[in-house]
């Protein structure tokens, strides 16, 4: 029982223990859980037995409830009616198929900004209402059904940027702005936004928890609150450089989804919505070991 602490327990949890006792401690969580779970381990076309492991957060971005001047580009909600449900976001973004249709939700900067919300799922807006300064939480509201591509991609193998970088890729959108209409239309899957007065809600309806919660591919793991263990790598900052990758194990709880999720060994990792999150979503791509606990 997780709630009664084992004398093993106390000593894995003192701050300061011998190599020996590390491996004894391992020895014992090993046991613990394969004595109280049965354990599912996906397995990956890549790697056996490997998922591949990326991160996401919740961005916050400044915006309007009407279109103006410094926000014209919209975010919307699903539409209802059938001939509006798979326009591409070439339809949507530069054909204004669903504009006047009352889907607006609200108005933010730019593409990219829109485009950097929809690869994360949800976050959160800032906006100025009869003076006041407010805010209002996005949670996934479903997709076209279309594919969903990084234009990161498109620009590298068009020579546009030479990293795939999220401030490359800005820098030359604004740079660049007649590429625009060329570039968003590579990826014609688009996602759509509900409003939420809490933190983005996993597809189970609970808001997600920080550093806790992970979304895997909805048509392979429906039913969501399982259980998970992570062992893989996070970025961290670095004194020299960039960043240094920094081995970790967590548990998580399976409870969304994503467009971009797709396959059995796949994962993304929720990180919240620090400073932290932001760095690690751009960061964590690689490969680890994601065990599945069903209780027995």
């Amino acid at each position: 029982d997780f709630r009664v602490l084992s004398e093993q327990t106390k000593i894995c949890l003192r701050k300061s223990v011998t190599d020996i006792e590390k491996k004894q401690c391992r020895i014992a969580f090993d046991l613990s859980l394969k004595n109280k779970f049965r354990i599912f381990r996906p397995a990956s076309a890549i790697s056996a037995k490997k998922t591949k492991f990326t991160a996401y957060y919740t961005p916050t971005l400044e915006g309007s409830r009407s279109p103006t001047a410094e926000f014209p580009v919209p975010l919307y909600a699903p539409p209802l009616e059938p001939e509006l449900k798979g326009l591409s976001r070439a339809d949507i973004d530069f054909g204004k198929k669903l504009r006047g249709h009352g889907y607006e939700l609200f108005y933010t900067r730019n593409l990219f900004d829109l485009y950097l919300l929809q690869i994360q799922g949800g976050g959160r807006v800032l906006f100025s209402e009869k003076g006041l300064q407010q805010s209002s939480y996005l949670t996934y509201g479903g997709t076209n059904n279309q594919k969903f591509k990084f234009i990161s991609r498109y620009m590298l193998d068009k020579g546009m940027i030479k990293d795939g970088s999220s401030e490359s890729q800005r820098k030359y959108l604004q740079e660049h702005p007649e590429k625009s209409e060329e570039i968003f239309s590579y990826s014609p899957g688009y996602v759509y936004f509900e409003l939420s007065s809490e933190e983005p809600l996993g597809c189970d309806g609970v808001s997600l928890t920080d550093n806790r919660s992970l979304a895997t591919d909805m048509n392979l793991y429906p039913l969501k609150g399982l259980l998970a263990f992570v062992v893989s790598q996070r970025p961290v900052p670095a004194k020299v450089g960039d960043y240094q990758m920094l081995n970790f194990s967590r548990f998580f709880l399976d409870q969304d989804t994503g467009g971009a999720i797709k396959g059995d060994a796949r994962a993304d990792l929720y990180f919240g919505q620090d400073s932290y999150g932001e760095f690690a979503s751009y960061r964590l791509n690689n490969m680890g070991d994601l065990y599945f606990l069903i209780k027995k």
